[in-house]
């Protein structure tokens, strides 16, 4: 090494000085003015939450606006709303989405435009100004440092998406559960941009020192490696087909990860610019909504000490609870049995809506379909205690949507059942047969689809539907069950490309004065109830689906092409909404 003009040689390159180095910076994108790109980054995702929390107050004036006024909806007014539907709910085939499934929970088409426009927004700021590289020992590559930023900047809103209780759901209205396509989607960007700041700080070094100089002894690159490991254990730990194989231990190893990736995270940028800031940002935004969880659970099992009894009934648990907590129709909650597995929390929906006043207490009912893990450990005891008995449980929630998103608010609504979806659209029957008796909002009529493979299944409601029927029927309104006993034939996997018509027999299985329950043999035609529906019903029309990927799919998809016979005036129907539930992300 010699040295010219202040600066020295080392391996066949000139080393600058500082103030050669600041110098020549100065004229493109200087180090210390990068952190523009975080700023940016959070700017768009501002933007976004702002267009969220106007779409969830528009939503909430039009859903008191249809409940004060059972009027038509403008014509003008409903082809604006088929329009944001029609961008909204279409989903992919479902052969091609059972594939893609394995790698993405890839869910309806609205997510995916905002997450596509997100994707390309940070492609595009990161990758289309073209320098990419500094001269050797001129500093870091400003194509490490953009993607460095905005990784960095999207930090805080992946943590805060990921939790149960966040400052995100309160803004926008949407649930924890809704909203883990954007967690996933936002990782997503994470993972991409830390690999490209990864890879392009690792070209930029190799122009300068050897490989094993540059990582031997070089403390932030180490640490950096060390947080890449636990970013990407993150991310593949959490791809659909890897998640639910480990859903026993996912939880506790997601939580070992993160803490793993913050922690180095915040070593390797210790600071340096607005790095402390952001990773501060983080820990504080995602513990405020631990600390609120905890006082929430605290408030609600401390105050209330609940006690659950398990039975089996028709190979199902039916569980309840007694509690003075609220929710509303279509609601979960978590679950830990402290004399079962008092280590696991487990999400179950809530069959059952709370007492109709105050002075009542009420109830949480949940039947669950025994399966693996802990539902088929929870069967067991079932079947060997007595009903009687009461195990003490945590309660966590309750979550999901409320206020807006009911369906008391349209004239004829459709529930669409697949299986053990009857657990959340049982509880959106019991709120319309409440709201008609009460005569509260323009429902009248309710149909209710329901698929399941034996008629076994159908005992753990009848009683109830049955109810809730006479109810209807002596408010005025009507209510009917169409159940399809499937078999064999339930199995998606083997009839998801057959069309859903009426196949085998049908015949009347219960017929009383407000309740028709037919029973047919035979997959639903999803495609064809619903269209029916767009075709031969006036007003507004609410739809609500829970089931498997493959009754989801057929009920999006129907359910927006009617947005289109809306928009070209086909439609006798002025409006027709969707409200779907997966069985799980």
């Amino acid at each position: 090494m010699h040295g010219h003009g202040g600066g020295h040689e080392m391996n066949g390159h000139y080393v600058p000085t500082g103030d050669e180095m600041m110098e020549y910076q100065s004229t493109r994108e200087p180090w210390a003015e990068s952190v523009k790109y975080g700023y940016y980054t959070i700017y768009f995702c501002g933007a976004m939450l702002g267009v969220f929390f106007l779409i969830n107050g528009l939503k909430a004036a039009l859903f008191w606006s249809k409940m004060r006024n059972n009027s038509p909806t403008p014509t003008f007014k409903s082809k604006i709303i088929a329009t944001a539907r029609l961008l909204s709910y279409p989903r992919l085939p479902y052969p091609t989405a059972r594939i893609v499934n394995y790698l993405w929970a890839v869910g309806p088409l609205g997510p995916n435009i905002l997450l596509f426009i997100g994707f390309l927004y940070f492609n595009l700021y990161c990758w289309v100004n073209p320098w990419y590289y500094r001269l050797p020992f001129y500093g870091s590559p400003p194509l490490g440092l953009r993607s460095e930023w905005i990784a960095t900047a999207l930090l805080p809103f992946v943590f805060v998406l990921g939790a149960k209780r966040n400052l995100i759901s309160w803004i926008t209205g949407v649930s924890h559960d809704k909203l883990q396509v954007f967690h996933q989607g936002a990782a997503f960007v994470v993972v991409y941009m830390s690999l490209v700041h990864t890879i392009s700080m690792t070209i930029q070094s190799l122009m300068e020192v050897p490989w094993a100089d540059t990582y031997a002894s070089s403390y932030i690159y180490w640490t950096g490696f060390a947080a890449l490991g636990a970013l990407l254990w993150l991310y593949i730990g959490s791809l659909p087909f890897v998640r639910k194989r480990l859903y026993e231990g996912f939880y506790l190893l997601h939580i070992a990860a993160s803490i793993m990736f913050i922690g180095f995270l915040y070593a390797h940028g210790l600071d340096l610019l607005d790095t402390n800031a952001y990773m501060q940002a983080t820990i504080g935004l995602f513990g405020f909504g631990i600390v609120v969880r905890i006082i929430m659970m605290f408030i609600s099992n401390v105050l209330f000490r609940h006690r659950a009894q398990v039975s089996l009934q028709s190979g199902s648990i039916r569980m309840t609870i007694p509690t003075n907590m609220k929710w509303s129709p279509g609601m979960h909650i978590f679950i830990r049995f402290l004399h079962v597995r008092p280590f696991e929390s487990h999400p179950f929906t809530i069959a059952s809506i709370p007492a109709s006043t105050d002075s009542e207490q009420n109830e949480m009912v949940f039947v669950i379909r025994p399966e693996g893990g802990f539902t088929r450990v929870l069967a067991e005891v079932a079947a060997t205690v007595s009903p009687e008995r009461k195990f003490p449980v945590i309660l966590d929630g309750p979550y999901g949507d409320e206020g807006h998103n009911s369906l008391r608010a349209y004239n004829h609504v459709l529930l669409l059942a697949g299986g053990t979806g009857i657990t959340f659209i049982a509880p959106l029957l019991a709120d319309l047969v409440r709201a008609i008796k009460q005569k509260d909002g323009p429902c009248k009529k309710v149909d209710l689809v329901w698929a399941v493979k034996n008629y076994d299944a159908v005992k753990n409601f009848e009683s109830e539907f049955l109810e809730m029927s006479r109810d209807a029927g002596v408010a005025g309104g009507t209510v009917t069950l169409r159940v399809h006993v499937t078999g064999d034939a339930g199995d998606e996997e083997k009839h998801a490309d057959t069309p859903s018509s009426e196949k085998g027999s049908v015949s009347e299985e219960v017929d009383s004065s407000s309740l028709t329950i037919t029973r047919a043999v035979g997959r639903p035609d999803i495609r064809s109830i619903i269209a029916q529906k767009g075709s031969h019903c006036s007003g507004q029309v609410g739809v609500a689906v829970c089931g498997p990927l493959s009754l989801m799919t057929d009920a999006s998809n129907a359910v927006s092409n009617v947005q289109l016979d809306i928009l070209r005036g086909r439609a006798s129907c002025t409006e027709m909404y969707l409200r779907s539930e997966t069985f799980g992300w």
